[in-house]
């Protein structure tokens, strides 16, 4: 089963202004190295054996994005251009859906591209280790261990490899408890789907989702490897998360743990942490 990497870099990083703007949001900025966010996303991503990536992002980022991938030469398979955000539950199904319809036995593998990973050979462990796991048609979630109570991040509930619920940003006493318990990992976001499974848990949770999406790459404008998803066929399309839509919905969830230095890089504070700033 091949990997079908989708790079969400839709995102503008209000968190982290005044370097991220607007006009050059996060994932197009040099943060952890000479390289933007996206770029070294896409770098983390070689020589993983995977299907080249698909990078999904705002076409106000058009310019920016190709300046990205055709300046340093970077192997990628499509930009996904969307008219206006609508949550990662819709950038996610388009992914789902262009990934189907090329290898129905694709695993779909979705990276916010603002993230700093210290050891890209335990991501690529990681990702061996969850590609096992969602062989057997499960959803499956890569979680970190956390390293303090932060207040920032969602967390997983977990049992061994199965994970249990979702818990949102928790206020501060109840992040201790998280922490303090030991069975609470941090959401990071990247997620492992076999496309037949996920298409299914989101046509049961989110049908309107995958109308729009469907919708949308039908009325969608191909240019070389710009795939430009029109605004009409969203306008009814909730603006929400894929763990509000899907995954809390969910019932039978794996969960694998990044065991390496992480953050989501949305904050000064984070950065720091880093030791980038």
């Amino acid at each position: 089963m091949s990997i079908y990497p989708f790079i969400l870099a839709g995102g503008l990083g209000t968190r982290l202004a005044p370097l991220s703007t607007p006009e050059k949001p996060k994932p197009f900025l040099s943060l952890i190295s000479e390289n933007t966010l996206l770029q070294d996303t896409l770098l983390r991503l070689n020589n993983g054996g995977y299907h080249p990536a698909s990078v999904i992002c705002n076409v106000k980022h058009k310019d920016l994005a190709l300046e990205n991938l055709t300046s340093a030469e970077m192997e990628y398979e499509n930009i996904i251009l969307e008219a206006e955000g609508r949550g990662t539950a819709f950038s996610i199904a388009i992914a789902v859906l262009l990934a189907h319809e090329k290898d129905q036995n694709a695993l779909i593998l979705i990276l916010p591209c603002d993230h700093y990973i210290q050891s890209p050979n335990i991501f690529h462990k990681t990702i061996l280790k969850a590609q096992e796991i969602a062989k057997g048609q499960y959803l499956t979630l890569m979680g970190v261990r956390p390293t303090k109570p932060d207040t920032g991040y969602g967390y997983i509930e977990t049992d061994r490899n199965d994970a249990l619920s979702f818990k949102e940003k928790p206020d501060k006493a109840t992040a201790q408890q998280y922490c303090e318990q030991g069975h609470y990992l941090w959401n990071s976001g990247i997620f492992l789907f076999p496309a037949k499974t996920i298409l299914e848990s989101i046509k049961s949770h989110a049908p309107e989702i995958l109308q729009a999406a469907d919708a949308s790459l039908r009325a969608s404008i191909h240019e070389d490897r710009l795939i430009t998803l029109p605004a009409g066929a969203i306008r009814n399309c909730p603006n929400i998360s894929i763990d509000y839509a899907v995954l809390e919905k969910e019932k039978h969830l794996k969960v694998v743990t990044l065991d390496t230095k992480w953050s989501d890089l949305g904050t000064l504070e984070a950065l720091r942490a880093c030791n980038i700033i």
